[in-house]
C-alpha cells in the first residue's frame, strides 16, 4: 500500500508540476528544479535553527478559525461521494488540515503518521483541503478532501496560506494546526520557509521527519492543554 501510495504521489506532483506557474515573486525556489540541479543543498545548521524555531503559538497570539464552514464543507463534500459519517461540527474537536497545492508528499506522510497522532488525541479530525479536490480523491487516504471555494469564502485565505504570487486561489502546501477552540496555532511549511528543503535529495528526510515530530509534539501539547483546562 505504501509503494502504491508513493506512485500515486509522485504522479499527482508531475501533474501539478506541469501546470505551475513560475513567479519571480515566489517566496521559495522550485523545489522540484532544485532536485535536479542541486543546486539548494540545505545549510544544516541554518536549517535547523529554522525547523527548531516552529513550535506551538500561543493562544493569546493564534487568530480564530471559523471551523464550522470547514465543518460545513466537508459534510457537503461527505454527502456528495455518500458518505455522511460526521455531525454538522463536533466540539473540542482539533483539526489538521493538509493543504495541498502543487505537490502531495505532506499528505502522505500525514496519512502514515494519522493512526498513531488519533491514538494521542481521540478528538482529532484530519481533512486534505485542495485547490484541485479530484486530482487527490482518488489517493489512498484515509480523510475527507474538500475544494477550496475560492475567494471570498476561501478557507486558504482563513487560514493564512494564499500562495502571495497566484491569483487568490492557490494555497502554499502546509499542514495547519487548529485546536478544540478553533485558534489556529501551527503552520508547517512545505516546500516554502523552514520547510524548503523537504523535497531535497539530500537532508530532505531530515526537514520531513523533523516536520512530522513538530505536529506530533504540538499535538500532544493541545492535549495537555485540555486536561488542565478541565
Amino acid at each position: 500500500m505504501e509503494n502504491d501510495m508513493g506512485m500515486e504521489i509522485d504522479s499527482y506532483s508531475a501533474s501539478s508540476k506541469r501546470t505551475r506557474k513560475r513567479s519571480d515573486s515566489s517566496p521559495e525556489p522550485d523545489v522540484h528544479d532544485s532536485v535536479q540541479r542541486g543546486s539548494y543543498a540545505p545549510k544544516r545548521n541554518r536549517v535547523k535553527n529554522e525547523l527548531e524555531a516552529l513550535c506551538l503559538i500561543p493562544q493569546g497570539d493564534a487568530w480564530l478559525f471559523d471551523t464550522s464552514a470547514l465543518c460545513a464543507s466537508i459534510v457537503a463534500a461527505q454527502e456528495q461521494d455518500g458518505d455522511v459519517s460526521m455531525e454538522p461540527c463536533p466540539s473540542n474537536i482539533i483539526f489538521v488540515i493538509c493543504v495541498v497545492g502543487h505537490v502531495a508528499l505532506h499528505l502522505q506522510l500525514l496519512s502514515q503518521q494519522l493512526p498513531a497522532l488519533c491514538q494521542i488525541s481521540p478528538n482529532l479530525q484530519a481533512v486534505a483541503l485542495a485547490h484541485d479536490a479530484d486530482g487527490i480523491r482518488s489517493l489512498p487516504i484515509s480523510m475527507p478532501v474538500v475544494q477550496d471555494a475560492g475567494p471570498p469564502q476561501s478557507h486558504f485565505s482563513s487560514l493564512g496560506v494564499v500562495h502571495p504570487s497566484g491569483d487568490g486561489t492557490q494555497p502554499l502546501d502546509s499542514i495547519v494546526l487548529i485546536d478544540g477552540s478553533g485558534k489556529r496555532r501551527l503552520v508547517l511549511p512545505f516546500g516554502w520557509g523552514a520547510g524548503r528543503h523537504v523535497y531535497e535529495l539530500t537532508g530532505g528526510r531530515m526537514v520531513q521527519d523533523k516536520l512530522m515530530e513538530v505536529l506530533r509534539t504540538s499535538i500532544e501539547a493541545l492535549e495537555q492543554e485540555s486536561s488542565n483546562e478541565a
